[in-house]
C-alpha cells in the first residue's frame, strides 16, 4: 500500500500497536505533548529547575534529555559525566557518549534549542544548562557524574508515579525506552527520513535496509515496525 492512511501503514507509524510481532506487550512511547505534561507534573519544573540540585529537577532533565537525544537510559544518560555534556554559543546542546550500543566509536551527538518551538520545560538547552549548575553543587559535583543516586530503577517507577499524577491509566505499559520510542514516532510523523531516524537513535538493523527502497511512506512505516522490535531498555 502506498497511502498513510492505509490501516496497517496507520497502526504502526502512529505506535498504537501494543503487541511485538511475537506477542509480547511492548513499552508504549512518550511523545512530546505527554513530555509536556512530565515536566509540568514534576512539581512544577522550572520553579524546580531554580534549585538545580533537587533530585526532581534531575530525573525532569533525564526526561527531556532522553527524549531529544534517543538515549538509552541505563547505558547512555545514567554513566553521563560532567565533560561530556557542555553548551554552545548558539545554546546548542552537545553530548559525547564514548560508545553506542551498535558502535565502539565516540559519537557527538547535538540539539538546538527548542524554548521557541515548545517552551522551556521541554528544551533540551534549559535543562542541559541547570544539569551542569546542579554538577558543580553538593553531592553530585563530588562524584562527577550528572545523574549520580539515580538509577535505572529509580527513574522508572519515577517516571510510572509521574505519569499516574498526569492521569495516564496502566502506566506500566511505559518504561526507559519510551522516550527512544517516543521521538522516533514524532520524526517519522514530522517526514523524517527513516535512514535519519535511525542513525539519530544509534539503530542498526539488516532488516530495516531490506526496505529503503520502498516509497516514503513505506518506508517510514517499516522503520517504525524495526524500531518496534527493539528491546525495552536498548
Amino acid at each position: 500500500p502506498g497511502d498513510i492512511d492505509h490501516p496497517l501503514i496507520s497502526l504502526v507509524l502512529r505506535g498504537q500497536s501494543n503487541l511485538q510481532p511475537s506477542g509480547q506487550r511492548r513499552v508504549l512511547g512518550i511523545r512530546l505533548q505527554l513530555l509536556r505534561k512530565l515536566a509540568s507534573a514534576n512539581a512544577s519544573s522550572l520553579r524546580h529547575l531554580s534549585n538545580h540540585n533537587t533530585r526532581d529537577s534531575r530525573y525532569c532533565a533525564g526526561f527531556v534529555l532522553a527524549y531529544w537525544f534517543l538515549l538509552r537510559i541505563p547505558s547512555e544518560l545514567l554513566v553521563l559525566r560532567r565533560g561530556q555534556l557542555s553548551i554552545g554559543k548558539r545554546n546548542e546542546v552537545y553530548i559525547r557518549l564514548h560508545k553506542r550500543k551498535n558502535t565502539k566509536t565516540p559519537v557527538t551527538l547535538v540539539r538546538y534549542c527548542a524554548c521557541r518551538e515548545t517552551q522551556p520545560s521541554v528544551c533540551p538547552h534549559t535543562h542541559a544548562e541547570h544539569l551542569l549548575l546542579s554538577s558543580r553543587t553538593g553531592n553530585v559535583a563530588a562524584s562527577d557524574l550528572l545523574f549520580d543516586g539515580i538509577t535505572a530503577n529509580s527513574m522508572r517507577q519515577h517516571l510510572r508515579d509521574t505519569l499516574a499524577v498526569v492521569g495516564i491509566e496502566n502506566p506500566d505499559v511505559y518504561g526507559l525506552h519510551s522516550f527512544r520510542r517516543g521521538h522516533a514516532t514524532d520524526l517519522a510523523e514530522h517526514a523524517a527520513s527513516p535512514a535519519t531516524i535511525l542513525q539519530m537513535g544509534g539503530w542498526r538493523s539488516a532488516a530495516f535496509r531490506a526496505y529503503l527502497d520502498l516509497p516514503e511512506v513505506e518506508a517510514r512505516a517499516a522503520a517504525m515496525i524495526v524500531l518496534n522490535e527493539s528491546s525495552d531498555e536498548e
